[in-house]
């Protein structure tokens, strides 16, 4: 097991608030007995909130990732042109593909075990 799914996964058993279970107890229980990690995926899985958390990370890379000049933050504005992209100390679209790929992914597997590990 790699530190960081290590690192994630002692986040989440040590948290005493697992929101999505209570959102939908009887849904989760049954997937739980039936050790149906598909399933568990597919209900903790919600695009809409996913696609939220990537624009929200790619704004604030955007915002805190500037070198600051004389000239108007891209923070809500247009796409950003590909000569700008320079100017950051890091690529916003890479931080969203980051969260996309890689973290949110991570984060839903953890929670998928931890809550089969509760059964």
């Amino acid at each position: 097991e790699s530190k960081v799914r290590a690192q994630v996964r002692n986040t989440m058993v040590n948290s005493n608030n697992p929101l999505q279970f209570r959102s939908q107890p009887e849904e989760y229980t049954k997937l739980i007995k039936a050790g149906d990690r598909q399933g568990i995926m597919d209900l903790l899985t919600n695009k809409e909130v996913e696609e939220k958390v990537i624009k929200r990370v790619q704004n604030k890379a955007t915002a805190y990732g500037q070198e600051i000049t004389d000239e108007t933050s891209y923070v809500h504005g247009p796409a950003i042109p590909e000569d700008r992209l320079k100017l950051f100390k890091v690529n916003p679209e890479t931080m969203g593909k980051i969260y996309r790929e890689i973290i949110i992914p991570l984060t839903k597997e953890v929670e998928v075990d931890y809550l089969l590990q509760r059964a």
